[in-house]
C-alpha cells in the first residue's frame, strides 16, 4: 500500500481513483464496507482518504480516538487498499468551500467517491454526498445496523467504557487491543513480587480503571498478563492514569519495545488497600485466575 501523508496542497496523484473518505477510527465493520466497495472497482486504483489529526480533535481538545494513526494504517493495509491518503486536517482544509473540496478531488484524479450516509465536507460541514454527484460517481453506503444499533466509532468507544470486549471484537472483526511502548516506571511492582511493564499509551480511549486479564504480544510471541489501569491507589498514587501489566511466563528486558495488549476480561475494579499484604494477596489471586483463563484460551491462539 502506498501511503501519502501531507498537506492537501502538496498531494498529487495521476492514476484514477475509487476513494473511500472518512475518519475511519477503529476501521470497524461499517468502515470496512466502504473500503470493500472501493476495492471492488477494477477500472481504477483503490484508495482511502483519512485525516490527521482526527477531525474532532480540531474542535475538542479532550477528544480521544479508539486507535492510533499507526493502527489505522495497519488495519487498512490488511484490507488490500492500493493507496492511503492522510490529509493534514488544519484550519485551511477545514475552511475549504464545497467547490474547493471538489476541485481538490479532481486534482488528484478521483473518479468515484465512496462515503457513508452521514458524510459531510466543506466549511461548516455544509457539503453532502449529493453535492459530489455532478463531478464523480458517488457510492453512498447505508449505515450498518447490528442488534438495532448503528455501528459507529462513538458506539465502539461506549463498548470500551463498558468493558464489553465480546461485542467490541465482533464489530472490529478482530480482538481489541492497545498498542504502546514499554517505558521505565518506579519499579515498585518488582519490590512486592509483581514486576510490571509500564506502557505509554498516547492519547487514546482506555477501558475503565481496574484489573484485567490481558494477552500481550511481544514481537511475535503471546503471553498471558494481568493489567492494571488506574492511579496506583495503594502504593504510589499518580494523578495520570497508568497502564501497566504483569507478564506471566516471561523473563527479559523490553524497554522501548512496541507491544500490543489484547483485553480479554475485566476482573475487578481498582481498590485501595490499607495494608500492602492485602494487596499482595489479592494480586496473587488475580494471577491464579489469569493463569486459569489463559489455559482455556491458549489452544485457540495457536
Amino acid at each position: 500500500m502506498e501511503i501519502i501523508k501531507n498537506n492537501y496542497l502538496n498531494i498529487n496523484n495521476q492514476e484514477p481513483l475509487s476513494i473511500a473518505i472518512g475518519n475511519f477510527d477503529g476501521v470497524h465493520i461499517g468502515h470496512q464496507e466502504l473500503i470493500k466497495s472501493a476495492l471492488s472497482y477494477k477500472d481504477t486504483k483503490s484508495a482511502v482518504m483519512t485525516f490527521e489529526p482526527h477531525v474532532m480533535q480540531s474542535f475538542d481538545v479532550n477528544f480521544s480516538t479508539l486507535f492510533s494513526l499507526e493502527d489505522k494504517i495497519e488495519k487498512i493495509e490488511k484490507l488490500g487498499i492500493n493507496k492511503m491518503l492522510i490529509i493534514e486536517f488544519n484550519e485551511e482544509f477545514n475552511n475549504l468551500t464545497v467547490a474547493s473540496f471538489i476541485a481538490f478531488l479532481k486534482k488528484i484524479n478521483v473518479k468515484r467517491v465512496i462515503v457513508g450516509s452521514d458524510f459531510r465536507f466543506g466549511k461548516k460541514a455544509i457539503g453532502k454526498p449529493a453535492d459530489l454527484s455532478n463531478d464523480f460517481e458517488v457510492i453512498e453506503i447505508a449505515d450498518l445496523i447490528v442488534d438495532d444499533i448503528k455501528v459507529s466509532s462513538t458506539y465502539l468507544k461506549k463498548l470500551v467504557e463498558e468493558n464489553n470486549f465480546e461485542l467490541l471484537n465482533r464489530l472490529l472483526a478482530e480482538d481489541y487491543y492497545i498498542r504502546g511502548k514499554i517505558i521505565h516506571g518506579n519499579k515498585i511492582g518488582s519490590k512486592i513480587g509483581f514486576p510490571t511493564a509500564n506502557i505509554d499509551y498516547n492519547d487514546i480511549v482506555l477501558p475503565p480503571n481496574g484489573v484485567y486479564y490481558t494477552i500481550i504480544k511481544i514481537a511475535d510471541h503471546l503471553y498471558p498478563s494481568m493489567t492494571n489501569i488506574g492511579h496506583n491507589l495503594t502504593l504510589n498514587f499518580t494523578e495520570k492514569i497508568r497502564l501497566e501489566t504483569h507478564i506471566l511466563n516471561f523473563k527479559g528486558t523490553i524497554y522501548n519495545q512496541e507491544i500490543k495488549l489484547f483485553f480479554k476480561k475485566h476482573l475487578r475494579n481498582e481498590i485501595k488497600y490499607n495494608r500492602q499484604s492485602d494487596l499482595i494477596k489479592k494480586m496473587s489471586n488475580d494471577k491464579k485466575l489469569v493463569r486459569k483463563l489463559f489455559e482455556k484460551d491458549k489452544n485457540m491462539l495457536k
